[in-house]
């Protein structure tokens, strides 16, 4: 009967918010809700939360500390990988609240291509999958729910006339 156990430190390191986050000098959160990247191409966009720039360029050029950092028990999240495509939607939704109108076209390109790589693959929706919405009041994030329906109209173009009108009238429209 062989049993493993962690050590402090990788308990620690593990399960406690220690990785400073990028953007605010004075916050810190656990590695499995921050977003990295194994592929230099996939950086994650700076609309989800993500370890300061010069740590994630320690972790992209140190091979083992990689492999530690994005393996159980730490788990930092991978941007590059697919599987993770549920999570790219919940975070980028989650971060579409108070955008500023400079930054919209380009979160909408970033929220469009985690779409396209969800459609790519066979992961099911969450019913509680938080989505990016335009509302009267500008970007928001609309929390599914298993009891209650909520109504979200579609769209390619949030310009077109009938777009702004259902915009105009209050209701979510997912682009």
């Amino acid at each position: 009967n062989e049993t493993t156990f962690q050590t402090p430190a990788a308990t620690f390191i593990a399960s406690e918010p220690w990785m400073p986050v990028e953007g605010d000098p004075d916050r810190f959160d656990l590695p499995a809700n921050l977003w990295s990247s194994t592929d230099r191409k996939q950086r994650p966009p700076r609309y989800v939360d993500r370890p300061r720039e010069r740590l994630a360029e320690i972790i992209d050029d140190e091979k083992h500390l990689a492999e530690a950092l994005f393996a159980a028990p730490v788990g930092l999240r991978d941007w590059s990988r697919e599987e993770e495509a549920v999570r790219k939607l919940a975070a980028l939704a989650r971060s579409a609240v108070g955008l500023e109108p400079r930054e919209r076209v380009a979160f909408r390109k970033v929220y469009q291509q985690a779409w396209s790589e969800y459609c790519s693959t066979e992961l099911p929706i969450p019913p509680d999958l938080p989505l990016a919405v335009l509302t009267s009041l500008g970007p928001s994030s609309i929390a599914g729910s298993t009891g209650e329906k909520t109504r979200i109209f579609v769209t390619d173009d949030s310009l077109l006339p009938e777009s702004r009108a259902v915009i105009a009238a209050g209701q979510a429209l997912l682009e």
